[in-house]
């Protein structure tokens, strides 16, 4: 049994911000700056999992590693414009 991904908006947020700081809410309350992912799926799974700040890397900032099912809100930091909310 396939089972089609549900992130894609999310996905295709981060691809079209590449480089380009934004905020991340995750279910637990933190707020994590994200400007760069690369992303994967197991088998099954129909959310991402996510490293960040990878490639390129941020200087003076280590990466992190997500799943897209963590994310409840996606912000411009500069503006404070939602670009994305999850019903997750």
């Amino acid at each position: 049994m396939t089972v089609e991904p549900v992130d894609d908006e999310l996905i295709e947020l981060f691809r079209s911000h590449y480089g380009i700081q934004t905020d991340v809410t995750l279910k637990d309350g933190r707020t994590c700056a994200v400007y760069n992912i690369a992303w994967g799926y197991d088998f099954g799974d129909p959310y991402a999992y996510l490293s960040t700040d990878v490639s390129p890397g941020q200087e003076g900032r280590s990466f992190d590693f997500s799943s897209t099912h963590k994310i409840t809100r996606v912000t411009d930091p500069l503006s404070g414009q939602v670009l994305l909310e999850t019903s997750s």
